[in-house]
């Protein structure tokens, strides 16, 4: 049987965001030669994982300190989560190491030069890792939705937003997502299988290639990732986050516009918009980078079938810029609502 490595934990082809069970055909040597893929995966990427996963860290302690009886704080907390989860690759070392401390004569593995039993262990440490970043990756294209729907009815039913939008049904909102996502992220563990030889030189390797599970239901994986969940964790999220953006935005400024009509600017109170602010321009980050992804993608389309190096290069690059997506809520949270901001402040002790 033919070896096949993957030594990539996200894969792209011509598919629009996340694809789970793609795989590329251009040889793992090839790609852990080119030095400009070795910056990305060895200083850019663990670089902004790790500061993205400080800066999340921070805000769950915020949100803490802050409560999570708050429906928005609930729905806040599940993306941060989602975020974390998918910042696991970029400084995942077991990933790493099996991709790029290799000897000459193993260059085309992807795996680990050690005992047998050390090796399968690492494999099932970076299946389980890997699973958790498909689930927080494919997660946090969903709770921006949730996010969106949140907004929309606190703006346009603002009398009946605490009656609709409680607790109970934020955590149920948050969990039906994880849920939803949960079986088809644990499938990718089974895409793989473990394997252990020792080559003509005596050097030992395990190593990881596909799986005769993955081979015989190649069609239906194929299928159901490239047209039923990319499309849900790509078009369907952008879509319904623009679209609700918009509607929230008109509606905002034609509340502020009657305010105006109704009383005069002294006496005007200016309504607190810091949670919609803030929220919306989370969702609508998430949105946009989601959309550069699927626009970047169809528009190199010919590049990613024919699986150039430059198309390698692209698919790292445009995962940076997912990876600083899920790295940089915590800055809005601060920038832009000022109780997060107070709570940030009080968290270090003063001088």
């Amino acid at each position: 049987m033919t070896t096949v490595n993957m030594s990539e934990s996200w894969t792209a082809s011509i598919n629009f965001t996340f694809s789970t069970f793609t795989e590329k055909t251009k040889s793992v040597e090839s790609r852990n030669q080119d030095y400009r893929l070795k910056i990305v995966q060895l200083y850019v990427e663990p670089v902004v994982g790790l500061l993205g996963m400080i800066a999340n860290m921070l805000t769950f302690a915020m949100l803490i300190k802050s409560g999570l009886r708050k429906p928005s704080n609930i729905i806040i907390f599940g993306l941060t989560l989602a975020d974390c989860l998918l910042l696991i690759t970029p400084i995942n070392i077991i990933a790493l190491t099996g991709r790029f401390l290799h000897s000459k004569e193993t260059a085309n593995y992807f795996g680990w030069e050690c005992s047998e039993n050390l090796a399968r262990l690492l494999s099932t440490f970076n299946r389980v890792l890997t699973t958790l970043h498909y689930w927080g990756g494919f997660a946090g294209t969903g709770l921006p939705v949730v996010i969106t729907l949140e907004r929309f009815i606190a703006v346009f039913f603002p009398m009946k937003f605490a009656s609709i939008v409680t607790t109970k049904r934020a955590i149920v909102a948050v969990v039906t997502v994880w849920l939803f996502w949960g079986p088809w992220a644990c499938l990718s563990a089974f895409v793989r299988d473990f394997w252990f030889t020792v080559l003509p030189n005596g050097q030992a390797i395990g190593y990881e290639k596909v799986s005769e599970f993955y081979i015989h239901n190649f069609n239906l994986l194929y299928n159901l990732d490239r047209y039923v969940f990319n499309f849900l964790s790509s078009i369907v999220p952008v879509s319904l986050v623009t679209i609700g953006c918009v509607l929230i935005g008109v509606k905002v400024k034609h509340s502020y516009l009657q305010r105006q009509l109704i009383f005069s600017a002294k006496t005007k109170k200016k309504p607190s918009l810091k949670t919609t602010r803030t929220l919306m321009t989370i969702a609508l980050i998430i949105a946009t980078v989601h959309g550069t992804y699927f626009t970047v993608t169809c528009a190199m389309v010919d590049q990613f079938i024919n699986d150039t190096t430059f198309s390698l290069v692209l698919d790292e690059i445009k995962m940076t810029l997912v990876y600083v997506c899920g790295s940089c809520n915590f800055f809005v949270y601060v920038l832009l609502n000022s109780n997060f901001r107070n709570i940030l402040v009080n968290m270090f002790p003063k001088v």
